[in-house]
């Protein structure tokens, strides 16, 4: 199944990268590679709550690594 991340834009962010606000998002993906997005969404939880990069409010993406589904890099 290919992974798709669908969404309504809120507004625009960033207009020289497209990056838009989402007001809604819905997730068209495997059990799997929605448990990827699971993980990643933990792991920068945890970073919040400790008061790690992702405190700064500096954000992170979601990326295969070496396109194994098992793993995630936080980038």
């Amino acid at each position: 199944m290919k992974k798709m991340i669908y969404g309504y834009p809120e507004k625009v962010v960033n207009e020289e990268y497209g990056l838009l606000q989402m007001r809604e998002i819905s997730f068209a993906m495997s059990a799997a590679q929605l448990r990827l997005v699971a993980t990643f969404l933990v792991r920068v939880a945890e970073e919040l709550e400790s008061g790690g990069p992702s405190s700064t409010g500096i954000s992170r993406k979601l990326c295969p690594i070496g396109g194994q589904r098992s793993r995630v890099r936080i980038s």
